[in-house]
């Protein structure tokens, strides 16, 4: 059904994060994805689908995704496979009226498939580490001061915007990547690159290749700044001199307000709320 191939074509990202490294005993490392469960269920899903549209159409381009999907991932080239089939899959939810005439697709379900499409409500999540609520909690009341609503940010440790009760965080972070259009505001400091949970989260970032902003806390500084994120993009560091950080949260929020497209904020509320903000980091101990 057309509804059925939408949907798995709009799984792509969240397949996307089941790749892993595998490589032992001299074996070369690869970086593969066709040992999961998740994407083997995904991939037999997808050549039903196909392999129906194929038997009425006889089309081409269907076939040939067909075959890369049946042939192309043994462990040895899975992450050019990948982007391959996701560039046909692409071109197949672009023109897949052209394979279902009688069914009508409204323009306003797109979703956002390969980070082409972003029509997917926005939702911020800020990435942090446990130890550092503190200062978490004062940065989403800074959010909420700008427009943000807690339908709008994904933030475990603030009571009414984290997880619902009983769901498994993982699968529950999983699916806010799949159903939002995620900008990711890492709240970086030693707490976080000791956690083996905020490394997850900035490495699924990373292949989503979701925007993100960065936060050092006070103590950390930019050159300590590893793994995924690029330690060269700008950040705001909130023990910087008092002028520096006022002018890069005012960035911030011009940046969410128009990835929210939500009503600007008066200055003089703002800078209220600003600097409120900075005032309560400092009775942080």
């Amino acid at each position: 059904m057309k509804s059925d191939l939408l949907e798995l074509i709009q799984q792509i990202d969240t397949i996307k994060l089941n790749f892993h490294i595998c490589g032992e005993n001299g074996i070369p490392s690869n970086n593969i994805i066709y040992d999961t469960s998740e994407f083997s269920t995904w991939k037999q899903e997808l050549q039903f689908e196909l392999q129906d549209i194929y038997d009425r159409t006889k089309d081409k381009f269907i076939w040939n995704t067909l075959v890369a999907l049946k042939q192309d991932f043994n462990g040895w080239k899975d992450e050019r496979s990948f982007n391959e089939l996701t560039g046909g899959l692409i071109a197949i939810f672009k023109n897949i009226d052209k394979y279902y005439p009688s069914q009508t697709f409204s323009r306003n379900n797109k979703t956002k498939v390969g980070h082409r499409m972003i029509l997917r409500s926005p939702k911020v999540f800020v990435s942090h580490a446990t130890l550092d609520k503190n200062y978490v909690s004062l940065f989403v009341e800074l959010l909420e001061a700008i427009g943000l609503n807690e339908n709008q940010i994904f933030c475990t440790s603030v009571p009414g915007f984290g997880i619902p009760l009983d769901e498994d965080i993982y699968e529950y972070l999983k699916r806010q990547f799949n159903e939002y259009n995620v900008y990711v505001i890492f709240v970086l400091s030693e707490n976080y690159y000791k956690s083996v949970a905020c490394m997850n989260e900035m490495g699924a970032a990373w292949v989503l290749q979701s925007k993100f902003t960065t936060v050092l806390l006070p103590g950390f500084n930019f050159i300590e700044i590893k793994g995924a994120i690029n330690p060269r993009k700008i950040g705001l560091k909130l023990d910087n001199d008092q002028a520096d950080v006022k002018e890069r949260l005012g960035q911030l929020k011009d940046t969410l307000l128009e990835e929210f497209d939500l009503p600007t904020i008066t200055d003089v509320r703002w800078e209220k709320k600003r600097d409120n903000f900075i005032n309560s980091l400092k009775l942080i101990t």
